[in-house]
């Protein structure tokens, strides 16, 4: 009996010397898989180093771990290792409703399974192995599942599992950790980048340039993203740019559109409430859905859509969208999002107010130039014609004996002189309408021929006519009083840089291709030098040789027929050669 104790006794201390050793290598185990995971920081990392640690020290066929993915109620695998890499797809997602995986993650409790025909469908590798799955929980809820394989001989005794529960608690640590490590890092990130963007969006005063800045801060920000920025021109119209990449918008290779506000029913949420919102419309045309996306579900894609608000107005939206499957935004990308946004409005506001104080400045300095040609005409054109009439009209209050032989021609040139004072008045009327950018038009539908006729007849006296019209010559789409403004400026100038004896030919010809009637003033006067054409529309511009010295004028009559003829929508153009005539040519537009 004595001998028989003993040996119960042997064998006893001999099972617990054999538990204590088993106890200390699991704890040594525990210690370095601890020691392992909890040394990483990145999230991705530790997936990767849990399941190689806890597969290759327990001696294990295979150890995966899935996230729980609750806004679309499924588990999704982070990191596998182990014999089942053909079997288990590297990006499966599994239900939350369906098998052990599913449970577990509902139950937040262990689940122990061995692989026989009644739950082929309901485990991950349907083969003769024993499956355990095990909740990793974060704050008392399950973030993830780890899922352990091992023979289907293999007995899951209460030591095991408590064991598989204290890695799992360890990994739930080592992912809080890496959470918080990551967060604080990805904030001092996102305060770095804002403190950036202010300093860069400041930068600038140009809109162009300030949405440029504000598209790659938000790429950068956001990484694998498209997005738009729509600008708001009034209460329906806006310009919407799309960037697809940072490269597009540094080559300046974007898509740029004129869209209705009221046809993109993404944006009427966020209009009111004034508030970052993501939302989700199928059929989106800001940022279509790309084809991966459309292929793999029919779910909506999610659109992050920012207004910019600059004193308390609408000027436009930001719409952000990640690539990818079920890429959603997180409420801290949506408020630094929204962050980024106000400061844009701030830079976009003082951008306009700026362009609003050139535009002043412009129109300040338009002003004063038009005060200075006004001073030059004043002080030099009407002069010379005021001298002129002052001089004849002394000549005649010395009585009629004096001037009896020629008070004919005094008076003429009298009622010359006064024709020109008048033109000058007119020309100084169009210049400060031109000058002030308002030139006011009436336009109808109107027949060339009349005008050309009317004109023809009026300088007959003066030259001799030639008209070269084109039968059935189409209406054009003109005011009537500029167009004889046009016309008369030309032949006046053909008349005056011609002798007595040469002809002047006034022709009209329709342009079909163009859409327009081309009419032309042709002289055989004295020809404009090549180096003097480029300048021949220019303001107070003459033509710098003997020939046009003797004749008086103030160099504002091609400048106005230039202006007007552009106000038409048309264009104007001169062909001359020297000693041999000029023909000065413009196009209106056809009428209808």
């Amino acid at each position: 009996m004595d001998q028989h104790s003993g040996m119960n006794e042997a064998i006893a201390a001999g099972e617990n010397a054999r538990l204590e050793a088993e106890i200390s290598r699991r704890l040594g185990l525990f210690n370095e898989i601890g020691r392992v995971v909890l040394s990483a920081l990145d999230q991705g990392e530790i997936y990767k180093v849990a399941v190689d640690a806890i597969r290759f020290s327990m001696g294990l066929n295979h150890v995966a771990l899935f996230l729980i993915d609750y806004q679309f109620s499924d588990l999704v695998l982070k990191a596998q290792t182990g014999d089942f890499l053909g079997i288990i797809p590297n990006h499966i997602r599994k239900s939350l409703n369906v098998g052990f995986l599913g449970k577990t993650a509902r139950t937040a409790q262990i689940q122990t399974v061995v692989v026989s025909r009644d739950n082929l469908n309901e485990t991950l590798v349907g083969q003769p192995v024993r499956e355990i799955y095990v909740p990793v929980n974060i704050a008392g809820q399950p973030y993830a599942i780890l899922y352990v394989a091992c023979e289907a001989s293999t007995n899951s005794r209460p030591f095991e599992l408590n064991a598989f529960e204290t890695i799992a608690g360890l990994l739930g640590i080592a992912i809080e950790n890496a959470r918080l490590f990551t967060e604080v890092n990805q904030t001092q990130r996102d305060l770095g980048l804002l403190l950036d963007s202010s300093k860069d969006l400041n930068s600038s005063l140009e809109v162009n340039s300030i949405i440029d800045r504000l598209a790659y801060r938000l790429m950068e920000l956001i990484p694998d993203s498209r997005l738009a920025v729509i600008q708001c021109q009034d209460q329906d119209k806006a310009t919407l740019k799309r960037y697809y990449s940072k490269a597009s918008i540094e080559n300046k290779n974007y898509l740029v559109l004129t869209i209705r506000i009221a046809d993109h029913p993404e944006l009427g949420e966020p209009s009111i409430s004034r508030k970052a919102t993501v939302t989700y419309h199928a059929d989106s045309s800001i940022l279509p859905r790309n084809v991966a996306d459309q292929l793999k579900s029919t779910e909506t894609t999610p659109f992050l859509v920012i207004p910019l608000i600059a004193k308390d107005s609408l000027v436009g939206f930001i719409v952000v969208n990640k690539f990818g499957f079920r890429r959603s935004f997180s409420e801290k990308e949506v408020g630094v999002c929204q962050a980024l946004a106000n400061l844009a409005s701030i830079s976009l506001q003082n951008g306009s107010l700026f362009t609003q104080i050139n535009a002043a400045n412009e129109q300040l300095k338009r002003l004063s130039n038009l005060k200075s040609d006004l001073l030059h005409i004043i002080s030099h054109d009407l002069k010379s014609p005021l001298t002129v009439i002052s001089g004849y009209a002394e000549i005649l209050l010395d009585g009629p004996d004096r001037v009896a032989e020629n008070w004919e021609s005094i008076l003429q040139e009298i009622i010359a002189q006064t024709r020109m004072m008048t033109r000058l008045i007119e020309d100084t009327l169009a210049i400060s309408k031109i000058e002030s950018g308002v030139i006011e038009l009436n336009l109808e539908d109107l027949d060339v021929l009349y005008p050309i006729e009317n004109l023809v007849a009026i300088h007959q006296h003066e030259c001799a006519f030639k008209k070269n019209v084109s039968p059935n010559l189409p209406k054009v789409r003109a005011d009537k009083l500029r167009l004889h403004e046009i016309l008369d400026n030309l032949i006046t100038n053909a008349i005056k840089y011609s002798d007595a004896g040469n002809e002047i030919t006034v022709s009209a010809a329709p342009d079909f291709k163009n859409g327009c009637v081309v009419v032309s003033v042709r002289d055989k006067g004295f020809g404009i030098p090549e180096s003097e054409i480029p300048n021949l529309f220019k303001k107070f511009y003459r033509i710098k040789n003997d020939a046009s010295r003797r004749i008086s004028g103030t160099g504002l009559g091609l400048y106005i027929v230039k202006q007007m003829v552009e106000a038409h929508s048309g264009k104007i153009w001169v062909e001359s050669k020297l000693n041999e005539g000029s023909t000065f040519s413009f196009s209106l537009p056809l009428a209808g």
